[in-house]
């Protein structure tokens, strides 16, 4: 039986992921990212500083020395990414459809407050517009970013290597046919 649906990568891995869909996602992010932390530093740079809103811009010589962690636990919970360095951290929450915990944005800001780090950042990435959470002003992270963001950012940057390229492109496939790009 021959299908006509392009057998893609993420797509087909995804299947064994059930009702983990938040975490898969997450962790093929992040895979990518480490990938092109790697492969192609000037592409991760360029991620992380959209990633942060250029809160910090991430030099090149900087990119080999991030550590770029999932499901940390802390004291104050477990952001699904943690990204630092000897300058920075950063907590990145990722939802697809659920909402935050109980004061989870809240507790994540209160930690990064009380870090060493000279520069700290608290991002999150959604399916859904950030009103979409109801969130109180304390616990509005510094940047918002959705899905199809992080599809549009990834899109636009010249990649010199065919397996980033083809990680990119299905990444991209991913998100869109998880309906995670949809506008909403």
């Amino acid at each position: 039986m021959k299908s006509d649906i392009h057998d893609d990568l993420f797509q087909s891995l995804f299947k064994w992921a059930r009702r983990q869909d938040e975490n898969f996602s997450t962790e093929v992010f992040v895979s990518i990212f480490r990938h092109l932390q790697r492969n192609e530093p000037k592409i991760a740079a360029k991620i992380f500083n959209f990633l942060t809103d250029s809160k910090y811009e991430l030099t090149l010589k900087e990119v080999p020395f991030l550590n770029i962690s999932t499901q940390s636990s802390m004291d104050m919970g477990r952001p699904d990414i943690v990204i630092e360095s000897a300058h920075l951290v950063i907590f990145i929450e990722v939802k697809l459809n659920a909402g935050f915990g109980d004061k989870q944005l809240f507790r994540y800001k209160s930690k990064l407050s009380k870090e060493k780090y000279k520069h700290t950042c608290l991002v999150t990435i959604t399916k859904y517009p950030l009103e979409y959470y109801g969130l109180t002003d304390s616990e509005l992270p510094d940047v918002s970013l959705r899905w199809i963001d992080i599809a549009k950012s990834f899109s636009k940057y010249k990649i010199i290597k065919p397996i980033s390229k083809y990680l990119i492109d299905e990444f991209i496939l991913f998100l869109n046919r998880s309906n995670l790009t949809a506008r909403g």
